[in-house]
């Protein structure tokens, strides 16, 4: 499912895209949402869900928006996989949300090696390279880095214990 859809009827979108053009006409308008250089499907349904708002409504959807909270072992195909079909709807595209984690179980705290440091910044700019690889220029909307660093006091909802930022917990840069 398209749960914004499922549970509240997919109207609710043209009208909320139809307002916010009315009170904000020069605003870009995206819809956004997570997992989809995972979930194929998931992203197929949100292509399918823009689409309806673009044929029901007065409003046009601008831009499909990526959170890619992700774990340093996300492929590249999938990364390509998604970008891909992004752009292939002709909207612009942006990643709204980047971060990459370590994969830390809950309880536990991730002290990254040098060879993991070195990984998670590979991981970012593959990440930043498929985008700006697959992804037209005239597409290309923004991308937006998560939080700033490793910090606990960024962390006490989101990861916690993990190290997914590119400033560690002192705000000193890491490779990435």
């Amino acid at each position: 499912h398209w749960y914004w859809g499922y549970y509240l009827g997919k109207d609710y979108a043209v009208k909320a895209f139809e307002f916010a053009r009315k009170y904000a006409p020069d605003a870009k308008l995206f819809v956004n949402d997570y997992n989809l250089e995972s979930n194929p499907a998931k992203l197929a349904e949100l292509v399918k869900f823009v689409n309806y708002i673009d044929q029901n409504g007065q409003a046009k959807v601008d831009g499909i928006g990526t959170q890619m909270h992700v774990n340093v072992n996300i492929s590249k195909e999938q990364v390509d996989a998604m970008f891909q079909t992004m752009a292939a709807t002709g909207k612009l595209v942006r990643i709204t949300e980047l971060d990459v984690a370590f994969g830390v179980e809950e309880g536990k705290t991730v002290t990254p090696s040098a060879e993991q440091l070195i990984a998670q910044g590979e991981t970012y700019r593959m990440i930043i390279n498929s985008y700006f690889e697959n992804v037209p220029a005239a597409q290309q909307s923004a991308i937006t880095i998560w939080t700033l660093s490793d910090n606990k006091k960024e962390h006490e909802y989101w990861l916690k214990g993990d190290a997914p930022n590119i400033f560690d917990s002192n705000y000193q840069r890491k490779v990435a």
